[in-house]
C-alpha cells in the first residue's frame, strides 16, 4: 500500500500545482495592480463606476446573467487600467467603448485586416518608387490634413470587422479632396457588400483590393446614397453604378520597412496602413502618444493623416473607424522613428504595409503639407487682364510657378482656379448653369492638354504675379461627337 499511496500524493499535489498555475494566470492582472501603488477600489465603487460607464456609453444587456458576466470583465479592464496609469508613461489607457469586452472578443468583433507577407511580397505591380525617401529632401517637420479640411469626420464601425474598407474609403476621400476642392462621404457599403474577390466584408479584407475595385468600378457611390449597415448585405448593382468619386489606381509605399517613404507620404496624402492592435494597452487606449508593447502581426487598418512631435518624442497621427469615443477623439497617437534613423517596421508594424489610391494632380510643396493642384477641376476665375504673351515667356512663367512651389520658406498662399467652358469662356454663374459644362465637369480625371499661350494675371501691388494660361481639349462624347473645349487656368500665389 505504501508505493499506491505515495503515487496518490505525487498525483494529487501535481493536480493542485497545475490549478494553482492556472489561477494565478487568471489572476496575474490583479496581483500586477497589487504590486503596484495603483487604487484600491472596493466591489460597490466598481459597481458604481460600471454603472455609470454603461449610461455614457448606452449599453444595454440582455438578461443578468450577461450583465454579471460584463461586469467580471470590466472590473478585469480596470484594475489594468489602474495599474497602467499609476506609472509614468507617454500615454494613458481608461475606460472605452471597449471596457466590458475581452481581449479576444475585441479582436474577433474589430480587427479586420487580411495581412499576408508572402502575397504582399509578390504585389510588383502596385508597388512604387515614388515616395522614396532622400536624404536631400527637406519635408514639413509637422503635418495635420485634418487642419486641410481634407479628412472627413470621425466614423463607427461597430461589431463588424470592415476596418479595411474604412482605411480605404478615407483615403479615397482625403484624395478627393486635395485634388478637387470637395470632401464627400463615400460608401464603405458599397465595398462591404461588392467587393468580394478577395475580400469578405464583415469578416477581413485588404485596403488594395478595396482600391483596385473602386478603379475597375470606375468610382464608388457615396455614404448618403448607399449608407452603412454595421453587417454585410447584397450588393446593390444599381447603386455600384452611381460613380460619384473615381480614383486612377493605387500603389504601395516602397522601400517597406521605412518611415523615412512613409513620412514623405504623408507629407503629400493620407495613407492607408496595417498595424497590430490587439492588445490590452491598445484597445484601452484614451490619449497621449501610445509607446507600449505590440507586434507586428498586423491586424487593423487605419489611416496615417499626419505626423509631429512633442516634448521630443516624434508620432503619427492615426484616423480610427472606432467611434469618437475610442482614443483623442476618434485618433491615436502613436510612436514615430522608435528604430534607429527610421528604418525599420515602425511602432506596430505601421511601416510594413503601407498603400494609397491616386488621383491625377501636379504635387508640390507647400506651408505644412503638400498642395495638390488639380487638372480639371474647378470653382471660379477673376482678375485677369486680356495681353497674351509668347512661348518663351509661358515656359518661362511655368518654371516660375515650379519655383514658388518648391520653395517652402516664402510660399504663402496658392490658389487654382479652372473655368471650363464649351468654346468660349464664360463666367462661372454662366458656365454652372450649362449642362454640357456641368458633365465636362464632372469628369475629374480628365487630363486637359495645354499649350503655351498666357495672359498675365492682375493681383495686388507687393504680390508676386504667377500667370494665367489658355488651355484646350478635344473631348469626345459618348455620341462620338467631337467638340473643343477652351478654359481658363489662373494660378495665383504670392512670396514674403
Amino acid at each position: 500500500m505504501g508505493p499506491q499511496r505515495s503515487a496518490i500524493l505525487l498525483l494529487l499535489l501535481a493536480l493542485f500545482s497545475a490549478s494553482l498555475s492556472l489561477m494565478m494566470a487568471d489572476m496575474s492582472i490583479v496581483e500586477y495592480d497589487n504590486n503596484h501603488p495603483s487604487k484600491s477600489r472596493t466591489e460597490e465603487e466598481m459597481m458604481d463606476i460600471y454603472k455609470k460607464w454603461m449610461i455614457e456609453h448606452g449599453k444595454v444587456y440582455n438578461g443578468i446573467e450577461e450583465s454579471e458576466k460584463r461586469f467580471n470583465i470590466f472590473k478585469d479592464n480596470l484594475v489594468f487600467i489602474d495599474a497602467h496609469n499609476s506609472e509614468n508613461r507617454t500615454y494613458k489607457v481608461g475606460l472605452n467603448v471597449f471596457a466590458d469586452l475581452t481581449d479576444e472578443e475585441y479582436r474577433s468583433y474589430y480587427l479586420g485586416m487580411k495581412y499576408d507577407a508572402r502575397r504582399q511580397s509578390v504585389q510588383s505591380k502596385m508597388a512604387s518608387q515614388r515616395y522614396a525617401a532622400s536624404s536631400a529632401e527637406i519635408l514639413p517637420e509637422s503635418v495635420d490634413w485634418r487642419t486641410k479640411g481634407a479628412v472627413s469626420p470621425i466614423r463607427n464601425q461597430g461589431q463588424c470587422a470592415s476596418c479595411w474598407a474604412f482605411s480605404a474609403i478615407s483615403t479615397v476621400e482625403s484624395i478627393n479632396q486635395i485634388v478637387t476642392g470637395q470632401l464627400i462621404d463615400l460608401s464603405e457599403q458599397e465595398l462591404i457588400d461588392c467587393d468580394r474577390s478577395v475580400n469578405t466584408g464583415c469578416k477581413s479584407g485588404r485596403q488594395v483590393n478595396a482600391f483596385k475595385f473602386i478603379t475597375s468600378n470606375g468610382g464608388i457611390d457615396t455614404e448618403k446614397d448607399y449608407p452603412y449597415l454595421e453587417a454585410d448585405g447584397t450588393c446593390n448593382a444599381t447603386k455600384m453604378k452611381s460613380k460619384v468619386v473615381s480614383i486612377d489606381g493605387y500603389e504601395e509605399i516602397l522601400p517597406r520597412n521605412n518611415e523615412n517613404s512613409l513620412k514623405k507620404a504623408v507629407a503629400h496624402q493620407p495613407i492607408s496602413v496595417g498595424i497590430e492592435a490587439y492588445g490590452k494597452a491598445f484597445k484601452n487606449y484614451v490619449s497621449g502618444i501610445f509607446t507600449g508593447i505590440c507586434g507586428t502581426s498586423l491586424d487593423h487598418a487605419v489611416v496615417v493623416v499626419g505626423y509631429g512631435s512633442e516634448k521630443g518624442l516624434d508620432y503619427w497621427i492615426v484616423r480610427n473607424s472606432w467611434g469618437s469615443k475610442w482614443g483623442e477623439s476618434g485618433y491615436l497617437r502613436i510612436q514615430r522613428n522608435n528604430f534607429p534613423g527610421g528604418i525599420g517596421k515602425g511602432k506596430c508594424g505601421i511601416a510594413m504595409f503601407a498603400s494609397y489610391p491616386t488621383k491625377k494632380g501636379n504635387a508640390r510643396i507647400g506651408g505644412d503639407g503638400i498642395s495638390i493642384i488639380p487638372t480639371t477641376t474647378a470653382n471660379t476665375s477673376s482678375g485677369a487682364s486680356s495681353s497674351s504673351g509668347s512661348p518663351n515667356e509661358g515656359s518661362r512663367r511655368m518654371r516660375t510657378i515650379q519655383k514658388l512651389y518648391e520653395n517652402t520658406k516664402v510660399m504663402n498662399y496658392v490658389s487654382m482656379f479652372c473655368l471650363l467652358a464649351e468654346t468660349t469662356p464664360l463666367s462661372f454663374e454662366e458656365a454652372s448653369k450649362e449642362k454640357k459644362w456641368r458633365q465636362v465637369m464632372e469628369k475629374k480625371n480628365r487630363v486637359i492638354e495645354i499649350n503655351d499661350k498666357w495672359e498675365l494675371a492682375s493681383l495686388p501691388t507687393g504680390q508676386k504675379s504667377i500667370g494665367v494660361k489658355w488651355i484646350f481639349k478635344e473631348i469626345k462624347n459618348v455620341n462620338g461627337v467631337v467638340k473643343k473645349y477652351k478654359a481658363k487656368l489662373v494660378v495665383k500665389g504670392y512670396a514674403q
